[in-house]
């Protein structure tokens, strides 16, 4: 029953980062709306907050709250020593999304 409670805890803390990202992407640029006009950015902007999120929280997980560790097998990253894993997550899945996002948008068709 742990691991049920882990995964729960581990998904809203990704829809955490998710809406924190999207949210500064839109208060950074002062866009309140979809799409935004200026799709380079508003991606440059939700992905690179993803990922800094991502490694802020890593990094306290592990190295101040001992919360979990990684096997000596798990690729970290130099000088903050998180996981690639995580990391390459917020890089690669918010950048796909919005790309299809975009993609769609500027073709008029509605995801389904």
């Amino acid at each position: 029953m742990q691991i049920v409670s882990d995964v729960a805890q581990c998904t809203l803390g990704d829809i955490a980062i998710a809406a924190a990202a999207i949210f500064a992407g839109w208060w950074l640029l002062r866009r309140s709306f979809w799409p935004p006009t200026a799709r380079f950015a508003f991606a440059v902007t939700t992905v690179a907050t993803g990922f800094l999120l991502t490694v802020v929280i890593e990094w306290a997980s592990i190295h101040l709250l001992a919360r979990w560790s990684y096997d000596a097998r798990m690729p970290v990253l130099p000088y903050v020593h998180v996981g690639i894993s995580p990391v390459l997550q917020w890089l690669i899945v918010p950048s796909v999304s919005l790309w299809l996002a975009f993609r769609a948008e500027r073709s008029g068709s509605k995801p389904t």
